[in-house]
């Protein structure tokens, strides 16, 4: 299953691309805090690995692995393999265009999240994460990135 949305971002794609990386999302995501496994100070180099915490619905959390797919600043391009263990497999796709807003170079990201399900609690997680559930996790972005933006 493939569900893909807009973020838009207030700077050029080049300067927008970077808040999509592990360090970057520290910036504007609340409780994003990642461990850099390699390399050690999260530069989004391919191969690149690191860690997270998901919480799930019982309050506990799992551990998620991530490994950089690609970073390309020149195709303004990232991809990233997210790993529940046991739960799913997902490949996050990031792809920055400029968009001219109010005569300045903006950017709209196109966020695609590819999800292969490896057991029925991740069906289960894959069937909640229906268009309105993407569409509205899009739209927080959108404003956490803005809210960030309106306080640098």
């Amino acid at each position: 299953m493939i569900r893909t949305g807009t973020v838009e971002v207030a700077l050029p794609p080049a300067e927008a691309l970077e808040l999509f990386t592990a360090r970057g999302e520290t910036l504007w995501v609340p409780g994003w805090a990642p461990t850099y496994i390699d390399p050690p100070d999260g530069e989004p180099v391919e191969g690149g690995v690191w860690l997270t915490t998901d919480r799930n619905a019982d309050g506990s959390t799992t551990e998620v692995i991530w490994r950089v797919q690609r970073f390309d600043r020149t195709a303004l391009v990232a991809e990233y393999l997210r790993l529940v263990p046991g739960n799913r497999v997902v490949v996050v796709s990031i792809e920055c265009a400029p968009w001219l807003k109010a005569g300045a170079v903006h950017t709209r990201a196109i966020v695609s999240y590819r999800v292969t399900p490896l057991s029925p609690a991740g069906e289960a997680w894959l069937a909640a994460f229906d268009d309105a559930a993407y569409s509205k996790m899009m739209g927080e972005w959108t404003r956490l990135l803005a809210a960030y933006l309106a306080t640098r």
